[in-house]
């Protein structure tokens, strides 16, 4: 059996950047990532009454190789996964894993509390929270009856 090299595509076809903008519409988060063909980490997004969470995953990171911040109402998780290889007279027969520098920013739909958010790394995944800012949050309102 021999080994054939595969690499991504430079450029989407224009069927598939129209696909893409077609759904852009639909979804109430907007990613976009700085580098096309190094690690990027996968998201889940997802929205409570009260905040967003997102979950990326981020396998053999430490808290010192990841960054989170809210600018504008964008989070950005930006890092740096390095080549952990130190092998010497190898020949290697495939390499899938993806290093190199990351930013994932994702536009939230609605105003948050920059100051309040919360981010924690356990076992490969990222978890940040990010409330909504509290003019953004629904009340309840109580009706009394006199």
């Amino acid at each position: 059996m021999s080994l054939v090299r595969w690499s991504r595509p430079l450029l989407q076809t224009p069927f598939e950047d129209e696909f893409t903008s077609m759904f852009r519409g639909f979804l109430p988060v907007v990613e976009n990532a700085v580098e096309p063909h190094g690690f990027m980490p996968a998201l889940d997004v997802h929205e409570t009454k009260d905040a967003y969470t997102v979950t990326a995953e981020l396998p053999g990171l430490s808290q010192a190789d990841v960054k989170v911040s809210v600018v504008d109402n964008t989070l950005v998780i930006r890092g740096e996964k390095k080549v952990e290889r130190e092998v010497k007279d190898a020949r290697f027969h495939r390499t899938e894993r993806s290093f190199g520098r990351f930013e994932r920013m994702l536009k939230l739909t609605n105003k948050v509390n920059g100051e309040q958010v919360s981010a924690t790394l356990k076992d490969g995944v990222l978890t940040v929270s990010v409330p909504k800012a509290d003019e953004v949050r629904e009340h309840q309102i109580e009706i009394r009856l006199n």
